[in-house]
């Protein structure tokens, strides 16, 4: 089985500061790598173009632009 954890963030530095400050994440990151848990780490940044469906009958993209139609 594999795992993967995929985000969708406002802008970069909101996502810089998820991923660098103290707290839930870095706990979360130390444990992974200090248990050896992930094979290989991959960390990809994408350009959301478009998003189709609904989330409990929500467009969630849609307040960026994305998927509004």
């Amino acid at each position: 089985m594999q795992q993967v954890t995929f985000s969708i963030w406002p802008d970069d530095g909101a996502m810089a500061a998820f991923a660098r400050a103290e707290g839930a994440h870095a706990a979360a990151i130390r444990a992974v790598r200090e248990g050896g848990w992930f094979r290989e780490e991959l960390y990809a940044r994408f350009r959301i173009l478009d998003a189709v469906g609904s989330w409990d009958g929500r467009r969630p993209l849609a307040g960026y632009g994305i998927g509004a139609a």
